[in-house]
């Protein structure tokens, strides 16, 4: 989540619609196109342009029920998580809430076990190839929809490493807008 901040300073990301972010991604799509940004770059750029929900599993959840004073300034934001099972940055009707993606801070707030990991639903290998196919906004807005980041402890990251979903979806799911959420799933991960 911190590409967001390097690349593109605060305010801009914090004060944009989801047509805005459509144009800034649009934006950074031609630039490939015409060689001024490679493949990493891209990545770079825009990976986190397309994260629209924030989900817990039941590891950190259990590890870490509400109220978690430890978060300091993090513990409001932790709470409506645990509360709503779900961050939507697409909650309000005028901006995207990037409010939310502050929660990616809390893995640096655990000092104890289990460790906190932040991890994209869909791995960035697999929506990006798909990023680079758009044409449209309603190709834009299906990706956005199903692309959405995780908070799991490092034992349930064990487990999608060691069932070799790290980089992949499982075997024979042809569309991850069908079901972003195979790879846990197949896993056994809970999300909560």
């Amino acid at each position: 989540m911190e590409n967001r901040r390097k690349f593109y300073p605060d305010g801009l990301w914090g004060k944009d619609t989801l047509q805005d972010r459509y144009q800034h991604v649009m934006g950074a799509l031609d630039a490939y196109k015409n060689g001024i940004l490679d493949d990493q770059d891209l990545v770079f750029v825009i990976k986190n342009a397309f994260v629209s929900k924030i989900y817990v599993s039941e590891g950190v959840a259990k590890a870490y029920p509400a109220p978690q004073p430890v978060f300091g300034n993090l513990s409001g934001l932790y709470d409506q998580l645990l509360k709503n099972h779900v961050l939507d940055l697409q909650d309000t009707q005028l901006q995207l809430n990037t409010t939310y993606m502050k929660i990616c801070e809390l893995g640096t707030k655990v000092s104890g076990q289990p460790k906190i990991r932040v991890e994209h639903v869909v791995p960035g290998k697999v929506f990006m190839d798909d990023v680079k196919k758009i044409t449209s906004f309603g190709d834009f807005k299906k990706l956005f929809d199903a692309v959405s980041i995780c908070l799991v402890t490092d034992d349930e990251d064990q487990e999608l490493n060691a069932n070799g979903l790290r980089s992949s979806m499982p075997s024979g799911v042809s569309d991850f807008t069908v079901v972003p959420l195979a790879r846990y799933n197949e896993a056994e991960v809970v999300i909560f």
